[in-house]
């Protein structure tokens, strides 16, 4: 499939080869390699390898390779994305070599400032920044950001341990093939290994501060219905990717005491100890922030896996890289990491309480879906036994399920509230679905604060559009006040739910709180006697249901009313006229 190497050699080398594995991306491969075809800096050939496609990428990538001379299409056949960017390297002939993603993105002057920096530096890497983005948010990583700050570094630099990936590099060939690199066999992370077993061949590596390359995320809709499966084989995979960089880390350490001076050498070991001290507390943060993060959808072992390998880290770390760490995931418990998902349903520090009368089972399977999708372990969910049987699924998965015996929502709720052990409850309306990071950011927000009850404004999602926030909770929200029973009437009734609240569990014991029929009753009840912090900016629930049929049947308000109220009207407009200010502020104070 494509030109075959012996043909390609005939022709003059170009500066760079761009790496380009893809599987399964018929819906944003165009996208990707049109970024690479429009770039600035034109003396490059792309590599396009499909592994094994069965969604027309491959038919795809053949197009678009026949348009362009620079454009090869290759394939792995099915082997995986370390074969594939295998091949893409066993046929490079660039004098430097970029790997893109068959779902990310360049901009359009990324060749041109990588190829700059490395020319300009003589450079055996770079290193730019980059956006992360998905179908409603884009950002930076911070400790990106930070390593761009400084123009150079040394290969043995502990900053670089910020940057695994290699899809924001530039790589000299020659390098890559005089040590034999090529990328592990490996299910999980295998591009780490790649990447820093590189930078441990380097004299010189530089930064650039401008984004070269956007990242992207998976679509909310996928998001939001995510019930992938981490396998114990992938996870015995990630662990062997961190010991293959700490042997890489130590050979390269050794060869650096070993050369130089007798009088230097206690300050380089000092500097080891303080490297290896990072590189450990990356994994550590690895392990938990990405893997255990996810454990509702890991497979039997993978918690044991990780939490004993956990234990081994905190035995190599210092003190302060433990605390930090611990401090990043309060809601982790890092010290006692459960074990099985027996024990994590046995210690919920929140509980999800779904009361659902059975009209539409798919809005209910959608709310269920985002729940068990949050990167947030210690929970557990009370249904009535009517849901439980539309969630066959989740009866069968899921050891924190716990199903009620009621047929109304008040007897439901009162026996949830009074058999729940967790800190906080949380009362979601079938249809309401929740980001990944909802659970996490709003109880963090709870426990930062003094406040009995966390509210988040509720955004509009449909397919192919950028989801914005409900107009009458942009009202709502406007200008939000930590407050208790002295918010503005005319705003409160624009925000009469449940779904989009955190509360305090002992609020609602020593306050005496009775649930109702209606759940825009209870939230009126927190908004008249409870301590409400809104949260505007974070955007962390979302409805399918048209903003007309939401505002209607979710808050209780007739959308046509409100959209011919002139003082509403002004309202609406004078709060977005002040987050586009605030969004303005914003960008001006460099926040990007």
């Amino acid at each position: 499939m494509g030109r075959q190497p012996e043909q390609a050699a005939t022709h003059r080398a170009p500066a760079i080869s761009v790496i380009v594995p893809a599987r399964d991306v018929a819906e944003y491969i165009e996208e990707s390699l049109r970024s690479l075809e429009a770039q600035s800096f034109t003396d490059f050939e792309a590599l396009i390898i499909d592994d094994g496609s069965t969604d027309g990428t491959r038919e795809l990538i053949e197009t678009f390779c026949a348009r362009d001379a620079r454009f090869t299409a290759l394939s792995s056949d099915g082997q995986g994305v370390s074969a594939a960017r295998n091949a893409g390297l066993d046929v490079a002939r660039g004098e430097y070599v970029a790997f893109l993603d068959g779902d990310d993105l360049y901009l359009p002057n990324t060749l041109e400032l990588l190829h700059g920096r490395a020319t300009a530096t003589r450079a055996d890497l770079v290193i730019g920044d980059y956006v992360i983005f998905d179908d409603v948010h884009s950002w930076h990583v911070p400790e990106m950001q930070t390593l761009v700050e400084q123009p150079a570094y040394g290969p043995l630099d502990a900053a670089l341990l910020s940057c695994y990936v290699i899809w924001n590099k530039l790589y000299r060939r020659s390098i890559i093939e005089q040590a034999g690199l090529r990328f592990p066999p490996y299910v999980y992370a295998q591009d780490s290994v790649f990447a820093m077993r590189y930078a441990f061949l380097c004299d010189t590596i530089a930064t650039l501060a401008e984004d070269v390359c956007r990242y992207r995320r998976r679509s909310l809709f996928g998001e939001l219905s995510a019930t992938q499966i981490i396998s114990l084989r992938s996870e015995h995979d990630h662990l062997s990717t961190h010991a293959d960089i700490r042997a890489a880390a130590t050979q390269r350490w050794e060869q650096e005491l070993e050369s130089a001076d007798a009088s230097d050498r206690p300050r380089l070991e000092g500097l080891r100890t303080e490297y290896f001290d990072r590189l450990c507390a990356k994994e550590a943060n690895r392990l938990v922030g990405a893997r255990y993060a996810n454990f509702w959808h890991a497979e039997e072992g993978v918690a044991q896996l990780i939490a004993e390998r956990v234990a081994v880290l905190r035995g190599s770390i210092s003190f302060g890289a433990w605390r930090q760490l611990v401090r990043r995931y309060p809601d982790l418990c890092l010290s006692e990491l459960p074990t099985s998902k027996v024990a994590a349903a046995e210690r919920p520090i929140l509980s999800v309480l779904v009361w659902d009368d059975g009209r539409d089972p798919d809005a209910l399977r959608a709310t269920m879906h985002s729940v068990y999708a949050q990167r947030f372990p210690l929970f557990d969910v009370y249904v009535s036994e009517a849901s439980a049987r539309l969630l066959a699924e989740h009866s069968e998965s899921f050891e924190n399920l716990r199903v009620i015996d009621a047929e109304d929502r008040v007897s439901f709720m009162t026996i949830a509230l009074a058999s729940t052990r967790a800190q906080c409850v949380l009362i979601p309306e079938a249809g309401v679905e929740y980001r990944i990071t909802a659970f996490r950011r709003m109880w963090k927000r709870l426990s930062a604060s003094n406040c009995d009850v966390v509210a988040c404004p509720v955004a509009h999602l449909a397919e192919g559009e950028l989801p914005q926030v409900i107009a009458a909770h942009r009202v709502a929200f406007h200008q939000p006040l930590s407050v208790r029973g002295s918010l503005d009437p005319s705003r409160t009734e624009l925000d009469l739910m449940m779904s989009n609240k955190l509360v305090r569990t002992s609020y609602l014991r020593l306050s005496g709180f009775t649930p109702s029929e209606d759940a825009r009753d209870d939230a009126e009840t927190l908004y008249r006697s409870a301590y409400v912090l809104q949260a505007p900016r974070e955007r962390l629930m979302y409805t399918t249901s048209s903003e007309a049929e939401f505002t209607t049947r979710v808050l209780g308000l007739e959308a046509e009313h409100l959209r011919s109220s002139a003082r509403y009207r002004l309202r609406l407009l004078r709060a977005d006229f002040g987050s586009w200010q605030d969004e303005r502020q914003r960008k001006r104070g460099g926040d990007r």
